[in-house]
């Protein structure tokens, strides 16, 4: 990761981040090499919607496991909300939508 940054190449942290530590880390990891820090969270409204999704999703990483809804319930237990200014998605929301939103955000103009 800390090459990827040092390249001076964009990077998008794909994880829950549930947890103060790991934000902290990320964020410091960002300063240290200053680089932009935009927190984008994104939800998903509909349980039947989500539990879809989740069942037809493959991520096809080497090593790791699918994951199913038992893991979504357990992370909700630990995920701490966010205190920072931040940008929702919902994810039930049409794509286009949340694609400007997120545009508009990362080049830092205010839409929350």
């Amino acid at each position: 990761m800390k090459l990827i940054v040092f390249s001076g190449l964009p990077v998008i942290l794909d994880s829950v981040v549930s947890t103060q530590s790991i934000r902290e880390t990320w964020f410091h990891l960002s300063q240290q090499y200053q680089v932009g820090w935009r927190v984008i969270e994104c939800i998903c409204s509909d349980e039947s919607f989500h539990r879809s999704q989740l069942v037809r999703r493959e991520r096809k990483i080497p090593g790791w496991h699918e994951l199913g809804w038992s893991d979504v319930e357990k992370a909700r237990e630990y995920f701490l909300p966010w205190d920072e200014k931040h940008l929702v998605l919902d994810m039930i929301r049409p794509f286009e939508e949340n694609f400007t939103k997120t545009i508009c955000y990362c080049k830092g103009n205010s839409i929350l």
